[in-house]
């Protein structure tokens, strides 16, 4: 039987109320008291989620280490010795915090590329000795590319977009928004506007050999020779020129 179905404490928040306030909890303020220990324990990989904070804090494996936190966080709510809320929406709650969590929070400290480890060195000689060392090669290089790896990887592990987690950084002036833009153009956008080209352009052949067919009534000889004037990155074999006509 739900909290709804039996009579309320006027005294007490009811659970739709606690909902109302779990929308609107400013989540960011209450990690900032334990930002540093957090964030230390994932640097190793350059981000931590929304779902890793909620994990330390309400779901605790083995050390409870953010318990007056918690505390803390449900007495806000007003949970605490509620005689509204019973298990089922307890539940309830619990999802919601964490759902708010996730969606409103994510610390991102994306590695500089080689490219631009290299471009802070001055003297000539030092970038020439770092990356042609065999013995130690450049330990700013070889992490960055660690770092960037490991990020990566975090990254496709939790199933998100490298668009979504830029949508975390607020600051747009910070050097990790402005490499981490240029990685989701690199990686994501170009990807996918040449996919769409492609397919458009496919499509386009496509539509010409239907009219050629249905028109002329005729096979599809001439067709490849058509889409090589007619459709740009068509014309990739010298048949489809003609036999007087050479490419260049």
């Amino acid at each position: 039987m739900s909290g709804s179905d039996v009579e309320t404490d006027s005294n007490y928040l009811t659970k739709q109320e606690i909902l109302e306030k779990v929308s609107k909890l400013d989540v960011t303020t209450y990690i900032q008291s334990l930002w540093r220990d957090l964030c230390y324990g994932d640097s190793y990989y350059g981000i931590i989620t929304g779902r890793d904070v909620f994990s330390y804090i309400f779901e605790p494996c083995l050390f409870d280490k953010y318990c007056q936190l918690r505390v803390y966080i449900f007495e806000q709510l007003g949970i605490i010795a509620n005689p509204n809320i019973n298990r089922d929406d307890m539940i309830d709650i619990y999802k919601a915090i964490k759902n708010q969590f996730i969606e409103k929070y994510m610390y991102v400290d994306f590695p500089d590329p080689p490219a631009r480890i290299y471009s802070q060195i001055s003297n000539f000689e030092d970038y020439m000795r770092l990356i042609t060392s065999e013995n130690k090669r450049s330990y700013l290089y070889i992490e960055g590319k660690n770092r960037r790896m490991r990020f990566f990887k975090r990254v496709k592990e939790y199933g998100y977009t490298l668009k979504h987690v830029l949508s975390f950084i607020k600051n747009r002036n910070t050097r990790c928004f402005q490499i981490l833009a240029h990685s989701v153009v690199m990686f994501e956008e170009l990807p996918d506007a040449i996919e769409k080209r492609r397919v458009e352009r496919h499509e386009l052949r496509k539509e010409i050999a239907r009219v050629w067919i249905k028109k002329t009534n005729m096979n599809g000889w001439a067709v490849p020779t058509i889409c090589a004037f007619a459709v740009p990155g068509s014309k990739k074999f010298n048949y489809m020129l003609g036999e007087n006509v050479s490419v260049q």
